[in-house]
């Protein structure tokens, strides 16, 4: 989970993924001044401090479309800026998907995204 300082007006917002902060990205737009991974540095203390959540049953059916067909991120202007491909080798039911969120650790990589994807807020 990534803090992300913004600028004018000062605030952090806590990144939960599939939440829709991307958009929040574009709003901001270059306000943004930093990144801390996994903690908020004591000075950004006295901060306003957000985050968008999203039903779990909603962001878990975002993520499974996510991880079989990949995303695209599509700048202003109509080019692609970023490119996802799928994580999934082969498309996944709904069902097996559902499966290897709850049940398997096999595959470390795709159980690490599945993990940060589907995690409870």
């Amino acid at each position: 989970m990534a803090n992300i300082l913004l600028e004018n007006p000062a605030a952090v917002l806590i990144h939960i993924p599939k939440t829709g902060v991307q958009s929040i990205h574009k709003l901001w737009g270059a306000r943004k001044a930093e990144v801390q991974k996994g903690f908020i540095p004591p000075e950004w203390d006295d901060l306003f401090k957000f985050a968008f959540v999203r039903h779990p049953f909603d962001r878990l059916v975002s993520t499974f479309y996510m991880f079989n067909n990949g995303v695209q991120e599509i700048g202003e202007d109509g080019i692609v800026i970023q490119e996802r491909v799928p994580i999934f080798r082969d498309p996944l039911t709904f069902e097996q998907f559902c499966d290897k969120v709850l049940y398997e650790n096999d595959i470390e990589r795709e159980r690490w995204s599945v993990t940060t994807y589907t995690l409870p807020q």
